[in-house]
C-alpha cells in the first residue's frame, strides 16, 4: 500500500512543476494612458500628487514605478449604497485601494491605474473557519483564535469591484498635472 502512494506522488510532483521552477503571472486589467513625454520623474511625481489628493499613500517605489494608496474606510456597501446591515444599525465596512504604475513605453510614458472597492469579510471568514473544522468541541488555544495578533492583522478584505470612475479621474488628474505649462514664477 505504501509503495502505491509513493508511485502516485512522484508523477504528481513532476506534473506540478516541482522539478522546474516556472511562475505564471496573473493579468489584471488597468486603466491605461500614454503621455507624450519622456520625463519619467515628472510623470511619477504627478502620479504621486494625484494619488495623494484622495488617498493616503501606503507604498511608493520610484525605481519600480509603483504607487499604492488606501483611502480611509467608509461605512458603505461595496456597490456604493448606504444601507443598514443585518446587525442592528451597523453598516457594512468598505474601503478603496489604489495602485498606479508608471513605466516607459517606446517614445512616451505609460500610466496604469486601478482602484478596487473592497469589503470587510472578517466575520464571514471567521464563521466559515469554525464551520469547516473537524471537531464539534473547541480544541484550539486562544492564540489559535486570533488572541495573539492585532485586529488589523486579523482583518480580511475581499475585492468586490473596480471603481472605474475614480480610475478615470486619477488618470485625468495626472495628465492635467503633466501637461500644465509652468510659468517663470513657478520655477523660482
Amino acid at each position: 500500500m505504501q509503495r502505491t502512494m509513493y508511485v502516485l506522488v512522484l508523477p504528481l510532483a513532476a506534473a506540478a512543476g516541482c522539478t522546474q521552477s516556472s511562475f505564471q503571472t496573473v493579468s489584471v486589467s488597468y486603466q491605461r494612458q500614454h503621455l507624450r513625454t519622456t520625463d519619467y520623474h515628472a510623470v511619477f511625481d504627478a502620479a504621486e500628487r494625484a494619488v495623494r489628493e484622495s488617498f493616503r499613500i501606503s507604498e511608493r517605489d520610484r525605481g519600480a514605478g509603483i504607487i499604492r494608496g488606501e483611502q480611509q474606510y467608509a461605512d458603505v456597501r461595496p456597490d456604493g449604497l448606504r444601507v443598514i446591515s443585518e446587525s442592528v444599525g451597523a453598516p457594512l465596512r468598505a474601503r478603496k485601494v489604489v495602485e498606479v504604475r508608471v513605466r516607459p513605453h517606446d517614445s512616451d510614458i505609460e500610466v496604469l491605474c486601478r482602484v478596487f472597492v473592497q469589503e470587510n469579510t472578517t466575520d464571514a471568514v471567521r464563521m466559515l473557519t469554525r464551520e469547516h473544522g473537524v471537531y464539534d468541541q473547541p480544541y484550539d488555544t486562544p492564540a489559535d483564535r486570533e488572541a495573539g495578533t492585532t485586529r488589523a492583522q486579523n482583518t480580511v478584505w475581499r475585492n468586490r469591484r473596480r471603481d472605474r470612475s475614480t480610475e478615470r479621474q486619477l488618470i485625468a488628474s495626472i495628465r492635467e498635472i503633466v501637461e500644465k505649462p509652468t510659468t517663470p514664477s513657478e520655477n523660482r
